[in-house]
């Protein structure tokens, strides 16, 4: 199986870089990454929060495999660092515009993602203290996908069968 954390999180950032404006340049990173301090904004810290299947798995047959579909939606927490030149109520807000638009949507489907955006939560203010009592300008998002992981089973089938009848006495 794919590790389908990391295909998110590198279709995200992909988004997000080519698609908000970039007076500055944007970083994309993954959350709760220890001994890393954060970069100096515009930043957008991407953080997994949980994953919860939809129906039932799907499955699927190739001449040598099971392939199994988890349906599933994930939900993703999106922290928007700003910057003199991009704050982050902006960067937000650009972005739930773009989601919430035909133009995201086909944007996903451009780049191949393997999954699409459902809906995003209005982005609000989570503003904080950094380690030299200063306020940082965040504004986060909670985004949902809708993702479907496949898992190949390697399987045997047989071509041929021999049936013996065995007289019942």
């Amino acid at each position: 199986m794919v590790n389908y954390e990391n295909s998110v999180y590198r279709g995200l950032k992909r988004f997000i870089t080519e698609e908000l404006p970039s007076g500055d340049k944007i970083t994309v990173i993954k959350g709760q990454q220890n001994r890393n301090s954060l970069p100096k904004p515009p930043l957008v810290v991407m953080q997994y929060l949980y994953d919860h299947a939809y129906q039932t798995n799907e499955h699927f047959y190739t001449d040598k495999s099971l392939i199994i579909a988890h349906h599933s939606i994930l939900t993703v927490q999106l922290d928007f660092y700003g910057s003199e030149a991009m704050p982050a109520v902006t960067m937000s807000r650009i972005f739930e515009t773009l989601i919430h638009d035909q133009y995201g949507f086909e944007c996903f489907q451009k780049y191949s993602l393997g999954f699409q955006p459902l809906y995003c939560e209005a982005p609000h203010n989570a503003a904080f203290t950094d380690q030299s009592s200063q306020y940082a300008d965040r504004w986060t998002v909670i985004l949902k996908i809708d993702h479907a992981p496949q898992v190949c089973v390697d399987q045997d089938f047989a071509k041929e069968l021999e049936v013996t009848p065995f007289p019942v006495s």
